[in-house]
């Protein structure tokens, strides 16, 4: 994470939890957390939904290259039941077929 060394005002970090260990993905959350109360902005991508709505205070999602949804940390819990709610319903067919 040598990009925190350059203090910039915002920070963009693709996947920063990807690979690590449970205490290292804590200490990267205090880390982030800390910069946020600096007044830094954080921009994290992450294909897992409990990372983001553990850490951020909005989420973007995104599909097909468009912003979908927008919600704010108070709209998380309905957000990700509606997402994972979408997603089975998308696949229904599939998963019918592989049982």
């Amino acid at each position: 994470m040598g990009v925190l060394k350059q203090d910039k005002p915002i920070i963009i970090l693709d996947e920063p939890f990807n690979g690590l260990d449970i205490e290292s993905c804590r200490m990267v959350r205090s880390l982030l957390l800390a910069l946020m109360k600096k007044g830094k902005t954080i921009i994290v991508t992450s294909h897992i939904i409990e990372t983001l709505t553990n850490l951020c205070n909005q989420i973007h999602y995104l599909e097909n290259g468009k912003i979908k949804y927008s919600r704010t940390k108070e709209q998380f819990n309905d957000f990700q039941q509606n997402i994972f709610e979408e997603i089975e319903k998308r696949n229904e067919k599939i998963i019918r077929d592989l049982i």
